[in-house]
């Protein structure tokens, strides 16, 4: 037991210059300021242990940390099976307070020992707020403690495997549940997590429980070369994802990657998560022969002909006892009309993929080339000719509906006609409106457009009138754009808050517009590579709006980045951002604004809430992504070798969608209009605007300092998050929490959703 335990509310001189001198000789302690050593040392607590005393055991709550400064301990890991020996002058304990998880081990004592406990408070606080401490304890969770290792070992595996063409699935499922994605916590228990799996779901083919071997490549295979020229896009949807994929029969598809990297660990990552879910969902189903009758009894009669009804769902589902009400609602979620088809298919595929992805080392097919030039033709069809010697090019990537609804004008033309149908056809969206009327109206257009899908046609046509091409692409890259000639719109006829202005640069050359839809991932460097080529120094700025996970803050929250972290590499690189600051995007927006690093990642099923927490605290993220990186890298390159002009203007901006850290707020939990139109039209009305300022206004480009110089202040005094710039409009005038019925989110349309691509029409589904 322990011997004695004294709080130092106010210590004797002699044995704070004992604590301070320790304390200069603990590992990683010895780089933080004097001042701030002597208010650890005030806060510490002197506890003496017996030999063989468990300080704490294995799975404890408790955040404390110690610093051991007499005697020895051992860290059990696995019962004694597994461990390591705590020497004087070191500190343990730290990962519980670092990230918010219980204790990993038993550390108990070997001889009689003396400890200093701190608070896991003042040790995370430190961390916050001393540059250097924080650097070397990151350093040591990455390097020495290997807190990534999991993460290393799935890529690894998975990419050694890709270019051996020999990938065990059972070993990557292995691999896969090692890294508890944060998306998927239930990962290795027995609970079935429909939530999870309906994210992973919605990215994967349609007909994935059928399916039993599955064939990837960035080219073509030759027996689909003739299909392809019949239907490009392939004759199997992905509801999330804009992916190419072909039925070859017996079981076996065939999936266009749009890359050799981003898109393989993402279908690689869902397919894991449905493998397991699956899984679970066989054993509970399997404990009961019963069960697997009733199920074979619901496929006869759908083989039969007879439709697969909600009443049938009820009725076969309702018998299986092992599942609960929770479950079936969320088989229903996944599946809809075709749930017990689904189960049965589950049952009846094992679930042991065969995977075959191919990495053709001789191919000359490039998909973005092909798609570059289906931009340069339409640039000539929409300006008369491709001359970028009297041409200003300003490129936007976003999605491919909010730059052009802010200044179609085939949709201003209706906007009365469009709002009078709206709250006719859905009063409880208007009555429940927490948004002003601009953004009510979009949030409308969807609707009409879902229930008016004929009308894209007349809306493309009359479109090009005022200058605005648009180029829909489902297959190869997946990359629509709009192409806008300025000169052709009308003021009138675009949104309120959008100022179109002339000035003299423009009274002398011709001005574009490009609008390129969201890139995914490493597909980022490439599609900016291109368009570099393309339009070369003509192009003026480089603008990056999407959407990112919020580490801080609430969905609909707005991230002006700093800098951009890659997290595989620990890369980061700073943002130049051109006329943008909090202040002038509070005073458009509703919408609290954070400043700070935004971390790449390669997948979202990639982090679990170490790696979240660890970038929060450590790097001062605000938020996670996954193209930033790309496109910064890429435009810094372009730069360097000369394609691009020097003084280009760059704007990076991303709109919250959601939380990792709060299972509430997860990617499973879909997005309301309400949390996504505000935000993001505001943002896109910030840049068109910022694109017709006087030419002046371009050569304010600024570096926003790294907010890790602003937080590392005195131990009090500084706020936890003073790393986060936070501004708040005072425009804002209504209740944006406001409670939202379950019948008014069921009926939104499922582009708003985040669940499905419109197709024909303006809007095509975020790809993130």
């Amino acid at each position: 037991m322990s011997e004695s335990k004294l709080r130092n509310e106010i210590l004797p001189s002699d044995t704070l210059k004992e604590y301070i001198e320790i304390l200069k000789k603990v590992t990683h302690f010895k780089y933080i300021s004097e001042p701030n050593l002597i208010n650890i040392a005030q806060k510490v607590s002197e506890i003496k242990y017996q030999a063989n005393y468990d300080i704490f055991r294995k799975g404890d709550i408790s955040n404390e940390v110690f610093i051991l400064i007499e005697g020895s301990a051992y860290r059990d890991y696995l019962n004694g099976k597994s461990g390591s020996i705590i020497q004087k002058y070191s500190y343990f304990g730290e990962r519980s307070c670092l990230f918010n998880e219980p204790r990993r081990c038993t550390v108990s004592t070997t001889c009689p020992c003396r400890c200093l406990q701190m608070r896991g408070e003042d040790f995370t606080y430190m961390v916050l707020h001393e540059l250097p401490f924080c650097t070397a304890v990151g350093r040591s969770l990455r390097v020495k403690q290997h807190i990534f290792d999991n993460f290393d070992a799935f890529n690894s595996y998975l990419f050694n495997s890709v270019s051996e063409k020999n990938l065990n699935f059972q070993k990557l499922l292995s691999l896969y549940a090692n890294m508890k994605p944060a998306i998927h916590p239930n990962v290795k228990t027995a609970k079935l997590e429909t939530s999870a799996w309906v994210y992973a779901i919605k990215r994967l083919p349609m007909n994935i429980c059928s399916t039993s071997t599955i064939v990837m490549s960035t080219k073509i295979i030759p027996i689909l070369m003739d299909e392809m020229k019949k239907n490009n896009t392939g004759n199997v949807k992905t509801i999330c994802r804009r992916r190419s994929t072909w039925n070859l029969g017996n079981g076996k598809i065939f999936i266009l990657l749009r890359d050799s990297q981003t898109d393989i660990i993402d279908l690689m990552t869902c397919l894991c998560l449905h493998a397991i879910e699956s899984r679970k969902l066989r054993n509970l189903l399997s404990k009961n022969p019963r069960n697997i009758s009733l199920l074979y009894s619901a496929k006869e009669e759908i083989a039969s002909g007879k439709k697969e009804t909600h009443e049938m769902q009820e009725r076969i589902l309702s018998q299986i006892k092992e599942l609960s009400p929770e479950d079936i609602s969320g088989l229903r979620n996944l599946w809809g009309e075709k749930t017990l088809e689904n189960i049965w298919n589950v049952l009846y595929q094992h679930g042991d993929y065969n995977i075959i992805i191919d990495k053709p080392s001789d191919s000359f097919d490039d998909v973005n080339e092909i798609w570059i030039e289906k931009v340069r033709n339409a640039t000539i069809e929409l300006m008369g000719d491709y001359n970028t010697e009297d041409l200003i090019v300003d490129i936007i990537s976003s999605n491919t509906h909010s730059v052009v609804n802010l200044v179609s004008p085939w949709v201003h033309k209706r906007k009365e006609e469009i709002t009078e149908w709206g709250k006719k056809n859905h009063p409880e969206i208007v009555e429940q409106n927490p948004v002003d009327e601009e953004d009510l109206f979009y949030i409308l257009l969807q609707f009409y457009l879902k229930e008016f899908p004929e009308k894209a046609k007349e809306r493309l046509e009359e479109e090009f009138k005022y200058g605005i091409l648009s180029i829909f692409e489902e297959d190869l890259t997946g990359i629509s754009v709009q192409l806008i000639d300025p000169s052709k719109l009308e003021m009138k006829y675009c949104d309120t808050y959008i100022h179109l202005k002339s000035n003299k640069l423009r009274e002398q050359k011709r001005h574009l517009i490009v609008n390129v839809d969201f890139a995914f991932g490493h597909q980022a460097e490439e599609i900016v590579h291109c368009l570099t080529l393309l339009y070369s120094k003509s192009i003026r700025s480089l603008n990056v709006v999407g959407k990112a996970g919020g580490l801080i803050g609430k969905r609909g929250d707005i991230l002006l980045p700093s800098h951009v972290l890659l997290q595989s590499q620990d890369d980061l690189r700073p943002i130049a951002q051109t006329g943008i600051s909090p202040e002038n995007i509070a005073k458009i927006c509703s919408r609290e604004v954070h400043v700070g690093t935004v971390l790449t990642i390669e997948g979202t099923l990639l982090q679990d809430r170490v790696l979240l927490n660890f970038y929060r605290k450590f790097s001062h993220c605000i938020g996670i992504e996954m193209e930033g990186s790309y496109f910064v890298r890429q435009i810094e390159q372009s730069i360097m070798r000369g394609i691009l002009d020097s003084e280009v203007n760059t704007r990076f901006l991303y709109y919250v969608s959601d939380i990792p850290l709060d299972l509430k707020s997860t990617l499973s939990k879909s997005l309301s209009p309400w949390e996504a139109i505000p935000p993001l039209y505001s943002i896109i009305r910030l840049i068109i605007n910022q694109l017709f300022d006087d030419d002046d206004m371009y050569s304010e480009t600024s570096l926003i300092n790294t907010p890790i110089d602003h937080t590392m202040g005195g131990f009090s005094g500084v706020r936890r998050n003073s790393n986060v710039t936070l501004m708040q409009s005072k425009t804002f005038k209504k209740n944006f929490n406001r409670a939202f019925s379950a019948e008014v989110l069921s009926n939104m349309p499922s582009d708003l959703n985040d669940e499905t691509e419109t197709e024909g029409a303006s809007y095509i589904k975020d790809d993130n």
